[in-house]
């Protein structure tokens, strides 16, 4: 998929803005209710019928998949800039889900309003989740000079 421009990527985070509150109120009344509430208890809690938080939390998602599938060659590029040593190895696989793992949270914590491009934003949140997941799967690279 081509990368979107600045314009469309604000676009898309201000259709996600809708479902990040009534995740956020779900949160709140999961909770006090102590159990996960049902859509009528959502929709009653922010003033809406059960249609529209259903049309505002399809939109939202919507939104959010495009979000990642349009910067999914971000992954490829860190992991071709950063992690050299093992993009022929088998754990290639690994590295890009982590990476994906990555776009997903900085996707999901990332706010227009502070004026960073989503671009570098993300390059911090999906490095971060390639060397967490390098660290708890422990596999290291073992250097040439070590291995003999």
């Amino acid at each position: 998929p081509p990368v979107l421009s600045s314009t469309e990527h604000a676009w898309l985070f201000k259709l996600m803005q809708p479902m990040k509150a009534l995740l956020q109120v779900k949160e709140e009344l999961e909770k006090n209710l102590g159990h996960e509430p049902t859509e009528g208890e959502l929709a009653k809690a922010t003033n809406m019928n059960i249609v529209q938080v259903k049309k505002q939390m399809e939109i939202g998602r919507a939104a959010r998949n495009k979000l990642i599938k349009h910067n999914l060659r971000l992954v490829l590029f860190v992991i071709n800039r950063y992690f050299q040593d093992f993009t022929n190895g088998s754990r290639f696989q690994d590295l890009c889900q982590a990476g994906v793992k990555g776009l997903i949270t900085a996707i999901d914590r990332f706010e227009p309003k502070r004026r960073f491009r989503l671009s570098t934003y993300s390059l911090f949140w999906i490095r971060h989740a390639i060397i967490r997941s390098m660290t708890v799967s422990s596999f290291t690279r073992v250097s040439f000079g070590l291995e003999s």
